[in-house]
């Protein structure tokens, strides 16, 4: 995840930037007294930082109409019709405001309607807000591909991708799986949990790509032992061999998870102890997957 080089920008500061660069587009005999006074320092100062909290919402709806008014002098003047600032406006009133029939006039979405996609800057149409974990984002994504042999002498990139930062990793890797085996045949890839689904899996074998999911979550890399290295029925979920090859004791599945059970005596001298994902129990080493 990276941020875009934008401030963080609330609703009534991205209404006023939108608003500003757009008026601003205009040729100097076609603006109104209002619009006029938009330009005007004193305009932001008064409307921004001057307003209180519980004026934001009729500043908002106030700075929306003139929008609207901008919109409709930059629609009748043939030199800026297809304006990228029109463009702008049009998105902007599109995703933050409605039309009240009864008032005749915009009135501001509640922030719960606003798309994830909505525009995050006048000055970078593309960035998207994002919330991982507790932190606020607005800016993109990136992932990038690249060799892991231990064997080679260095390790190349061999793919990248930038995009919106709401994409998921599954969009991602669907999109760009069928290209890295293009340009590389690789046989094997290895992502960690957050780009499984049965699409995916389904992709990589009609590419010819063994896919191997580990269990990272966006914290410190996990020394674990892969997940699909544990035998797994695919038409039930249970776990019918371990990596050493033990069948467990017993088996179920509970709350979206795949559980099994492995004699203490095995597992107490097994090789694979440090890596593996089990809990001690009393009578048993149980281990359990996330389905």
């Amino acid at each position: 995840m990276f941020m875009s080089n934008i401030k963080k920008a609330g609703r009534l500061v991205l209404a006023f930037d939108v608003l500003y660069k757009a008026v601003k587009s205009i040729p100097e005999n076609h603006p109104t007294e209002n619009l006029k006074e938009v330009l005007n320092p004193e305009f932001k100062t008064q409307t921004i930082y001057r307003s209180r909290p519980s004026e934001n919402e009729s500043r908002l709806d106030m700075l929306l109409n003139l929008c609207l008014e901008v919109r409709n002098i930059i629609e009748n003047i043939p030199d800026i019709q297809d304006s990228d600032d029109l463009r702008t406006l049009n998105r902007f009133i599109s995703e933050q405001a409605f039309y009240d029939e009864d008032r005749e006039c915009l009135k501001a979405k509640d922030k719960k309607n606003i798309p994830t996609d909505s525009l995050q800057s006048a000055h970078d149409e593309d960035a998207t807000y994002r919330t991982k974990g507790s932190k606020g984002q607005s800016g993109y994504v990136l992932n990038l591909s690249e060799t892991c042999s231990k064997d080679n002498p260095f390790q190349l990139i061999t793919d990248y991708r930038v995009d919106q930062n709401i994409k998921s990793d599954v969009e991602l890797i669907k999109d760009r799986l069928p290209i890295i085996k293009e340009n590389t045949g690789c046989k094997d890839l290895y992502v960690d949990g957050g780009f499984y689904s049965d699409e995916v899996v389904e992709l990589g074998k009609d590419n010819g790509v063994n896919l191997h999911f580990t269990n990272l979550s966006g914290r410190e890399p996990s020394k674990k032992l892969s997940v699909t290295e544990y035998q797994i029925d695919e038409s039930t979920n249970i776990i019918t061999k371990c990596p050493k090859g033990i069948t467990p004791i017993h088996t179920g599945i509970t709350k979206g998870q795949t559980v099994a059970h492995f004699p203490l005596k095995a597992c107490e001298t097994c090789e694979y102890r440090e890596k593996c994902h089990y809990k001690k129990q009393k009578k048993s080493y149980v281990v359990r997957i996330s389905i």
